[in-house]
């Protein structure tokens, strides 16, 4: 009843509650355990507990929360008492009236006590904040207090001075830990700060007892400015000395940069240059720091060149500056010069900073303006060149083609500069080849040299030898490809006219081989028999002669004996060769017109003679009558000699004159002489000897065949030495007549 009565009489107050009752100590203590109390209304005496024990049960358990006792047997005494103890308030249950004043009280009390909690706790945590800040970032704070020249310090400014924490600073302690030399100019500055009540900012050095040195940056701002005397000055102090480290070894990096270097703020103002700006531009450095950039740049740049530098402020990143624009340097002296910029932004506690590399590009301007003048020279000396000439850059991109070129393969001087225009130009089948001989040749910094068929204008395909060399630079980068191609269609032609000839003349050895070999068996049968004939005689005579002597010399005559039998068998032997061989095989022949024969051969060894500068002349008779002949072994003929010709004037050089005419009895004589080293008479006819050789007039065995061949078509083949120099190869040919078969079997 008395808990509805404190209820009904909170409500008609205005204070609406939710009210739980509680009767024993376990049961209050598991509701103040739930928590989600906002006040604690107590009996005195209850008939199983009693109110000062809940007192002392609510201020472990909940503390925070107003305990009010409501009573009516608490004597003005106990309740006092019980206010000792920590009870909010006291209301006897005969005055209830007080019961909403005192509630409320008790409320608003306990949201004060809760809110100054809450303020002390953040102002503590920001606190631990502000201390872990400072000590991260190397910066303490102070407060000065002029008047009476007390300092209050955190503790990062006792760590920063390396005092102790407990211990007083002031203004002497200062300065004696201060660097001497730089004593007067921190007394100063402090001096003027309190005469002035001026704010400062300065950077100084600390010497600490260890000797190690400390580079300091003081900030301090008037917190009450006026002429009172109680003026106070709050600040910072931040250790430097990283920065300072850092900023040395920037400065000696930028000191040893071998190009101008000028770090310039967002305003424009020199801040920073290294020695290599004083060189290059003239000025000392006190001169240009502090300044405009626009001071280094001639008058006609400088009114853009703020909207330049402010855009670069806006979107900072590494890049070259005023990329294919001409920039220009302006001396001291008044002298201007061309150079190249880059540009680089470093961020710093002052902003963002502008570092630009600067670089005298003078003896690079004059080399290109060289180089431009000599390709300049080069293409006009190109242009009037017979063969065609192109130059591609590092990447095979056309830069141009001489008009040769351009004639030959009928493209225009935009066309030939195309991506596609060695695609339009070459070959299918070619350009396989030449994109793997490309890419090896970038790889290697190598010269191509390769064949390919390039298309004309015309729409047909001539063969060129093309060969693309290099040009590198100093570290072996290709700069440019020179390139040239040469027109060797005639040559490959002339290749294969002479492919096609020896695999004639291998045919030729197959027909031949038995009638050929049978003439060798001749010759090697007439030329041995003689030796063997002696070698018999003399062995015969040898046995006869042993037969007269000692009987110790059996072994000799025994000797003797075998010669006299393998002699035998080997004249045996070649007696059945001769005949085996000797057997006449038919040819199949056709009609032959001989100065066509020497034509062709004059075309087969062009090249073998311009190789060693041998002209060819002929004097060759017209309307020859043809001959009935086998038409390769006449070439074969024509070829052993005029080889053996060429190869006597190897060393000395001289002339090959082939000449053809109509000899008596109508038979051709045919007449091939050279100027080399000659022949001796006495060996005229010994060089047609299988055997025989003599050099550089060539084998026996070759003229031998030649013989042969001259002989089986009814003619003749002799030599003879011209005397002084050189010697000549005739043969005559029995002529077809008017009535001779075109084509015809010959025995």
């Amino acid at each position: 009843m008395d808990a509805e009565l404190v209820q009904a009489s909170l409500e008609a107050e205005g204070v609406v509650c939710d009210v739980t009752r509680a009767e024993t100590q376990a049961g209050f203590l598991a509701f103040l355990q739930l928590g989600g109390f906002d006040l604690v209304l107590a009996d005195y005496t209850l008939p199983l507990f009693d109110g000062i024990s809940a007192l002392k049960i609510a201020q472990e358990v909940s503390p925070e929360v107003p305990f009010i006792f409501v009573s009516g047997t608490m004597g003005e005494e106990l309740a006092i008492e019980a206010l000792k103890m920590g009870a909010t308030d006291y209301v006897f249950k005969t005055r209830l009236s007080r019961i909403g004043p005192s509630v409320r009280r008790a409320l608003r009390e306990a949201e004060e006590r809760s809110e100054r909690k809450r303020v002390e706790e953040a102002l503590q945590r920001n606190q631990a904040y502000l201390a872990e800040a400072q000590r991260l970032s190397h910066t303490g704070s102070f407060g000065w207090q002029v008047s009476s020249g007390e300092i209050f310090w955190s503790e990062e400014t006792y760590r920063i001075f390396d005092f102790e924490p407990t211990s007083q600073p002031t203004l002497e302690r200062i300065l004696q830990r201060t660097h001497p030399e730089d004593r007067p100019l921190v007394q100063g500055i402090l001096d003027a700060a309190s005469r002035q009540k001026k704010d400062f900012d300065f950077e100084h050095r600390l010497l600490m007892a260890d000797g190690a040195v400390k580079y300091l940056r003081v900030v301090g701002r008037l917190s009450s400015p006026g002429e009172s005397d109680e003026s106070e000055f709050m600040g910072a102090v931040t250790d430097i000395t990283e920065r300072k480290r850092a900023e040395q070894k920037f400065r000696m990096l930028l000191e040893s940069a071998p190009d101008a270097v000028a770090v310039v703020n967002g305003e424009g103002k020199i801040v920073l240059v290294n020695e290599q700006l004083e060189k290059l531009f003239g000025y000392d450095r006190s001169e240009v720091l502090g300044n405009e950039i626009e001071m280094l740049i001639p008058e006609r740049f400088r009114r853009k060149h703020p909207q330049h530098r402010t855009a670069f402020v806006a979107n900072p990143r590494a890049r070259p500056m005023g990329t294919g624009l001409e920039l220009c340097g302006l001396h001291k002296g008044g002298r201007e010069f061309p150079v190249e910029v880059s540009l680089s932004p470093l961020e710093t506690e002052e902003g963002v900073l502008i570092s630009g590399t600067i670089r005298d590009i003078t003896d690079r301007k004059q080399a290109e303006e060289k180089i431009r003048r000599s390709e300049s020279q080069l293409r006009q000396l190109v242009d009037v060149i017979p063969q065609q000439v192109f130059v591609f850059d590092a990447d095979w991109s056309p830069l141009f083609a001489n008009r040769r070129e351009l004639e030959y393969t009928g493209l225009t001087p935009q066309e030939a500069k195309s991506k596609d225009a060695v695609d339009r130009i070459v070959h299918p089948e070619d350009r396989k080849k030449l994109e793997v001989a490309r890419e090896r040749a970038r790889s290697q910094g190598a010269t191509i040299e390769m064949e390919a068929r390039i298309r004309g204008k015309d729409g047909a395909y001539r063969w060129f030898l093309v060969r693309d060399n290099p040009l590198c630079d100093d570290q072996g980068r290709v700069l440019r490809w020179y390139g040239t191609r040469t027109d060797i269609t005639d040559r490959k032609r002339a290749e294969e006219e002479r492919e096609r000839l020896r695999e004639l003349e291998a045919e030729l050895a197959h027909i031949n081989r038995v009638s050929m070999m049978g003439e060798l068996a001749a010759s090697l049968a007439h030329e041995l028999k003689q030796p063997i004939a002696a070698a018999v005689t003399n062995a015969n005579t040898c046995v006869r002669w042993l037969d007269r002597d000692e009987p110790d010399m059996q072994e000799a005559r025994e000797a003797a004996t075998r010669i006299v039998e393998d002699a035998n068998r080997a004249a045996d032997v070649i007696d059945r060769l001769r005949s085996f061989y000797t057997k006449s095989a038919p040819a199949e022949r056709e009609l032959v017109d001989v100065n066509e024969i020497i034509r062709q051969m004059l075309v087969l060894l062009r090249n073998e003679a311009n190789r060693y500068s041998i002209p060819m002349r002929t004097d060759l008779a017209a309307e020859l009558p043809r001959v009935a002949a086998d038409r390769v072994q006449l070439q074969q003929v024509f070829l052993n000699l005029m080889l053996n010709g060429i190869e006597a004037m190897k060393e000395t050089g001289g002339e090959l004159t082939i000449k053809s005419e109509l000899g008596p009895d109508e038979k051709l004589l045919i007449s091939i002489g050279d100027t080399g080293v000659g022949l001796p008479a006495e060996k005229a006819d010994q060089i047609f000897n299988a055997f025989f050789t003599t050099k550089p007039q060539g084998s026996g065995m070759g003229l031998a065949i030649s013989r042969s061949i001259v002989e089986s078509h009814g003619g003749r083949l002799w030599a003879t030495s011209n005397g002084g120099r050189g010697a000549t190869f005739r043969f005559t040919l029995a002529s077809a007549g008017k009535e001779a078969p075109v084509r015809g079997t010959v025995t």
